[in-house]
């Protein structure tokens, strides 16, 4: 059954944002019908192409030319065929049979007549029903097939397209439509705002546009919701970097290389077989993701291809932007050897003119899209017994998709967010979902985690979950130190209960940090990295940060400063850190190992000894350590295998494993299917189910499909090298979490790079490491040893882009280190709270400068700007500085810091040609104007800085 009430909100809800759709051409093409069609006139012809002349875009070209010609060489068959056609005593469906079988005996004819075999007749159910809707228009209505198919679907309707007549199925459900519509006094109003009521009865032409209008599929986006996923602000985002690569390539509407669309609440542009660009939900991390050849991304996919292979993921919108010639560059390439994108079948027509049409997404995104205007969300805690219920082991195998609601039934509503909370012994957060239903008897749920069986008859709601922590869970203990859990809903007698948006964002806040770390300490980190960029910008300060992320992951950086420098300090004690400056009298001995002399208190004897260098005294801390820990690299294979997976299913192949075929599902769990028959199951085998077959425990509750586990987990070991499982021993220390160690060197190229690490540069490569396939050992020249490099030693350097010496940097460093740009970062600054001096207006008209007239190595870091005593900053820190950077130069000096800070020197102002000795040439020189710094205690800071300003 049709909800006609659906159809006119939706056009209500379209033009709402679009305005006027511009149909009105059907009321006058309509009216010019009536005025001039004479069915009897001496000139058929002549007065049939004039009564049809407003025809615009209603007709097909085939279906107007075939009958125009007819009416032109036949006037007297075509007169016939419409005042047959017109003829109410006769029922419609014989007219209309009658009308298409003459024009095809007419067909035969024309091509002789014309001499042209390529004639269509084309008077189909479309064409005809215009003949009729302008005829009489009270009581036919124009017929798409575009639109009614949609509305057949939509609501189910019954019946055989294929046989091409719905026009009278479509003429059935007028009447109870034209009812609705003209209850619908609200929609009445709406629609003569844009059309002024004819002489004739115009409900029909309303419901065509409404129809029309609801069913365009480029404006479908209005009202479906897909845009709802996705904030304002990144989508003008998103789409900055899309208009930026239409313009660059040049792209098209209906090129079918590329294709816009939305799908699993990703926005997307793909060329050829691969997402370039896209946009995730609002809910999701690492929202923005981009094409490249190379890895910058804070989370990386890998295309199975040699080239453009890496799809980077990123919530730093100014990450995408600064690598975007990488972008263009990957795009550009696949663009360059794509024909047609073999999912162009799901191009969107609505995201496709979101792309091209920018006063369009303007509407949309003003209307549509805009934030404030969201209804207000509702919070809840859904609350899980771990009596009645296994809820991490649901979570784990991501079964959890609905939740009992006892209360509050009537507020909850679609798009409402759910903190799912487990009671008892570890009670805390397990996980953040958002809820897709209203409260509804009929929702199942799987009973197999259901430790007591749930009543039958309960309201339940269907949840999607957002963020899972099931493994690393917010726990209570964790939350009682902070002030706004004190009042919250948890630990009560029932299942959901109001929460509130503080503490729904305090929550997803902690479980954000708690996955980065995750992230960080699961993710495969360059062993040898450089920090670099202008002075000022935190590289120093950052190395705290990573070097703890490194040797201790758990640790939560979201704190304190002064309690990561507490536990940085911890770890340089432990000798999990060590901490060193390179400088010109550094050398090989300091660094790796060399002969130093000893005095022998109380002898007074001199003798030399081979004493171990930094690296060397790091290295060996390390390698004691790795020889002790046994490496499970269960979560690298499983990479591996599920990568395998997407290459076969990218091939339109399934990988097979044992005698089973497997695919993926929508969470990256196998999914399989007999080689021999269909599959008679459905179930999914997940990376925890995988686990445990590789830690000798059962998979699954009832230990079905276990030797399909254990097949999967020989191919790993096999395929992948996945190492044997080492049981935990307590005396042994097998299974132990290897310890990483960190070597930070500050103004690494500051030191004569090649002198000091010698042969050992080659060492430090990842592929050289000791444990590698391609380890690599030398004997050292003083205590004839070998030595190679521990593959858990992490290398951070720090590098000026002002000093230098950066250009001697040598070329095997470079080749052997992860470069990671550290720019002025104007939003630091922003985040302060100081309002003695426009900081930031400061830093950006001084970097703006110092760029033009240097380059952006040269620009000043943030950190100049956030100092309490900006005034003592300025005179001590920023000004030597450009002093530096100019050699002195106060002439350039001004131009960066103004009359304020820089003045001409008196002796410049006045000809003093008189000064020099009477000689010849005296009149010939010309004095150059010479500038200097005022004096810094006779600046009058604000006033200076109002001049640098201006």
């Amino acid at each position: 059954m049709i909800d006609y009430n659906i159809l006119i909100d939706r056009f209500l809800n379209i033009t709402d944002v679009i305005g006027n759709p511009n149909e009105g051409y059907k009321y006058d093409a309509i009216n010019h019908f009536q005025s001039n069609w004479i069915l009897e006139s001496s000139d058929f012809h002549t007065m049939f192409r004039t009564a049809f002349a407003k025809r615009e875009n209603l007709f097909y070209q085939n279906s107007w030319g075939f009958i125009d010609k007819c009416a032109e060489h036949f006037p007297e068959i075509t007169r016939m065929m419409f005042r047959d056609l017109y003829d109410e005593n006769i029922d419609l469906e014989v007219r209309i049979s009658n009308f298409q079988s003459k024009a095809d005996e007419l067909l035969d004819q024309l091509k002789s007549q014309l001499n042209r075999e390529n004639l269509n007749a084309q008077q189909d159910e479309r064409t005809v029903s215009v003949y009729l809707g302008f005829r009489y228009p009270e009581k036919y209505i124009f017929y798409m097939f575009s639109f009614y198919g949609r509305l057949a679907k939509e609501f189910n309707l019954v019946g055989d397209f294929r046989e091409k007549k719905n026009y009278l199925k479509l003429l059935s459900l007028l009447p109870d439509f034209k009812k609705v519509v003209k209850e619908r006094k609200d929609f009445v109003e709406h629609y003569r705002s844009f059309y002024a009521t004819p002489n004739w009865d115009d409900t029909n032409l309303m419901i065509q546009n409404i129809l029309y209008v609801g069913y365009r599929l480029d404006l479908d986006g209005i009202y479906d919701g897909s845009l709802l996923h996705f904030s304002k602000n990144e989508l003008l985002k998103y789409y900055q970097i899309l208009d930026k690569l239409i313009e660059r390539f040049n792209l098209q509407k209906k090129d079918y290389r590329v294709v816009f669309n939305e799908s699993e609440k990703q926005l997307n542009f793909t060329v050829g077989q691969k997402y370039v660009w896209c946009l995730k939900s609002k809910n999701k991390l690492n929202r923005y993701r981009a094409i490249a050849n190379e890895k910058f991304g804070q989370s990386i996919e890998i295309f199975n291809s040699e080239a453009n292979k890496f799809l980077n993921d990123s919530d730093d919108f100014n990450l995408i932007d600064k690598n975007f010639d990488l972008i263009a560059s990957a795009i550009g390439n696949e663009l360059e050897k794509t024909n047609k994108s073999g999912y162009y079948k799901f191009n969107s027509e609505f995201f496709e003119r979101m792309a091209f049409d920018k006063e369009f997404r303007t509407l949309i995104l003003e209307k549509v899209v805009n934030d404030s205007k969201s209804e207000a969300m509702n919070y809840w805690v859904f609350q899980c017994n771990p009596k009645n219920y296994f809820l991490s082991t649901a979570l784990r195998d991501n079964a959890v998709n609905s939740w009992k609601v006892n209360s509050h039934r009537e507020n909850i509503k679609i798009g409402d967010k759910a903190i799912i909370w487990l009671t008892g012994q570890y009670a805390g957060v397990y996980a953040l979902a958002t809820i897709v239903s209203l409260p509804s008897l009929d929702i199942e749920d799987d009973l197999q985690y259901y430790k007591v069986q749930p009543n039958k008859d309960e309201y339940r709601v269907s949840i999607e979950i957002d963020f899972n922590c099931y493994n690393r869970p917010i726990l209570k203990i964790k939350l009682e130190k902070y002030s706004w859990f004190s009042n919250m809903n948890v630990g009560l007698q029932g299942t959901n209960f109001k929460s509130s948006e503080e503490e729904y964002y305090n929550l997803l806040s902690l479980i954000n940090n708690t996955n980065e770390i995750k992230k960080l300490s699961s993710m495969k980190l360059p062993l040898n990295q450089i920090l670099y960029g202008p002075p000022g910008t935190g590289k120093t300060y950052n190395t705290i940060n990573k070097a703890i992320s490194i040797t201790n992951p758990s640790f939560d950086l979201n704190q304190n400063r002064d309690i990561l420098n507490q536990e940085y300090a911890r770890l340089v004690e432990a000798g999990q850190i060590v901490f060193t400056t390179f400088h010109q009298s550094m050398s090989y001995e300091d660094f790796i190992e060399g002969i130093k002399p000893i005095m022998n208190e109380g002898e007074g004897d001199l003798t030399y000894e081979i004493q171990n260098g930094i690296f060397k005294e790091i290295c060996k801390s390390a390698v004691e350590i790795s020889k002790n820990s046994i490496i499970d690299n269960f979560d690298e294979s499983w990479e591996k295998l599920i990568e395998s997976v997407k290459a076969h299913i990218a091939d339109e192949k399934l990988l097979k494993i044992g005698s089973w075929e497997y695919g993926l599902s929508t969470k990256e769990s196998l999914k399989y299917s007999s080689l021999n028959s269909p599959s008679q199951y459905t179930f999914t085998i997940t990376k925890q189910n995988i686990k445990d077959a590789y830690q000798d425990k059962q998979a699954r509750p009832s230990g079905a499909f276990q030797k399909d586990m254990l097949d999967i987990v020989q191919y790993m070991k096999s395929h992948f090298k996945l190492s044997e499982y080492q049981k935990d021993d307590a005396n042994t220390g097998n299974n132990e979490q290897i310890k990483n160690y960190v070597l930070i060197i500050d103004e690494i190229n500051r030191g004569n790079v090649s002198q000091i690490f010698g042969e050992l540069i080659t060492l430090i490569e990842e592929g050289k490491r000791l444990g590698n396939e391609e380890e690599l050992k030398v004997t050292l020249p003083y205590s004839k040893k070998e030595f190679g490099v521990p593959s858990n030693l992490y290398i951070i350097g720090t590098m000026n882009t002002a000093d230098r010496s950066v250009e001697a940097l040598d070329t095997a460093l470079r080749r052997r280190f992860s470069f990671i740009e550290m720019m002025p970062d104007i939003g630091v600054v922003e985040k302060t709270d100081f309002l003695d001096f426009p900081r930031v207006q400061i830093m950006q008209k001084i970097n703006e400068r110092v760029e033009l007239l240097l380059d952006k190595n040269y620009t000043l870091g943030h950190s100049y700007f956030i100092k309490d005593n900006f005034r003592a900053s300025f005179k001590n820190e920023i000004i030597p500085l450009l002093q530096e950077y100019f050699y002195n130069d106060f002439g350039k000096m001004g131009l960066i810091l103004g009359r304020g800070f820089v003045r001409e020197k008196e002796i410049s102002k006045f000809s003093h040609k008189s000064v020099f000795a009477d000689f010849e040439t005296r009149n010939e020189i010309e004095i150059i104007k010479s500038y200097e710094l005022i004096p810094f205690e006779e600046v009058e800071f604000n006033n200076a800085l109002e001049l640098l300003l201006a």
